[in-house]
């Protein structure tokens, strides 16, 4: 017993020495350096480069699935926005985008400010955002039947026709004759109940807590002990509980993983349109967003914080190309959004 405390604090020590190295790096790169002679500002903004990069790979995960639109980065960051987390977010389209502003100048360092406005800024925060959503949607893949609590064999190649599963029909809502998803398919719901007022939305916390725990504690993320190992992007992004952003990532991040590791598409597109099914992913994520934000104070929700809190961070625990199923499927998602 002694021999196993002394090898776990071991590995701790290693993890710590990681994280201080990769810091240092950072430190290292954000030194000053003198402006040399003939040198643009883009290339004089470089030296940010691995920090911008961290901050694209926690903002893609816990607060935005796509990247902002760029015209949008050349305005300033606002000195009035609305609260971040209230339904006034989204009153208007302006309020909406001074909003998501704010949101990404609150989660940059203050000395990174100057740079967004700055092409080769959005060249690097989009590329981060952009491979590490590829990188973590591959490793939520090879861990779905864990997460669904599916036979692995459904999984493990990559062409396996999903959509005929049985299983997977009753988690997606889809059948034999209708293979689009639901815009709110079951699994999103508590005992995959159905509830056409969305009340109970986001309710199957269970399944989000697994995979939350996959994305901040790597892949052995679902066992009691933490393996060794490089940092973990929870350690990275310093994540100790669930912020606003965190559960949003749990309930729109997270279920869209859910449909699309079960729908038919078998590449995520930067542009959020699945390559099979042409689900509008960043629609879908918006909405999903939307609905957290709006409904962030209710008690249904903070209970579904509560039980996520303890959850995650407890150390001891149908194909078709047409455009016809798009239009339908983004007409489906507006219908459910107006009755809530």
């Amino acid at each position: 017993q002694a021999l196993r405390e002394t090898q776990l604090e071991l590995q701790e020590l290693k993890d710590v020495n990681k994280e201080l190295t990769e810091e240092n790096k950072i430190l290292k790169a954000n030194q000053p350096k003198r402006k040399k002679k003939g040198q643009n500002a883009s290339e004089e903004h470089m030296a940010f480069d691995e920090e911008i990069r961290l901050c694209g790979r926690k903002y893609g995960a816990c607060y935005e699935m796509f990247a902002p639109d760029r015209q949008l980065l050349q305005r300033p960051n606002p000195a009035f926005a609305p609260p971040l987390n209230e339904p006034s977010r989204y009153e208007t389209q302006a309020s909406a985008e001074s909003a998501l502003l704010a949101e990404l100048f609150s989660l940059l360092p203050s000395h990174i400010h100057p740079l967004v406005a700055d092409n080769h800024f959005a060249d690097v925060f989009e590329d981060a955002m952009n491979s590490s959503r590829a990188s973590e949607i591959k490793k939520l893949r090879s861990k779905a039947g864990l997460i669904f609590g599916l036979s692995e064999q459904y999984f493990a190649d990559i062409a396996y026709d999903r959509a005929s599963v049985p299983e997977i029909q009753r988690l997606l809502g889809t059948s034999t004759s209708q293979r689009m998803p639901k815009p709110f398919p079951p699994v999103l719901f508590p005992n995959l109940v159905e509830d056409p007022s969305l009340k109970t939305v986001f309710g199957n916390w269970e399944l989000f807590g697994k995979a939350i725990r996959i994305l901040l504690w790597g892949e052995n993320g679902l066992t009691a002990l933490r393996a060794g190992g490089p940092p973990r992007n929870g350690n990275r992004w310093e994540v100790t509980s669930l912020t606003p952003g965190l559960l949003a990532w749990v309930g729109v991040v997270v279920s869209f993983c859910v449909i699309f590791l079960l729908s038919a598409d078998k590449e995520f597109r930067y542009s959020g349109k699945g390559e099979m099914t042409k689900i509008q992913y960043s629609y879908m994520f918006t909405s999903y967003k939307k609905i957290l934000v709006k409904n962030w104070n209710t008690e249904y929700t903070r209970d579904i914080v509560k039980k996520l809190n303890n959850y995650v961070f407890s150390r001891g625990s149908r194909t078709t190309n047409s455009m016809s199923d798009e239009e339908d499927f983004t007409a489906a998602m507006d219908r459910a959004l107006a009755g809530v």
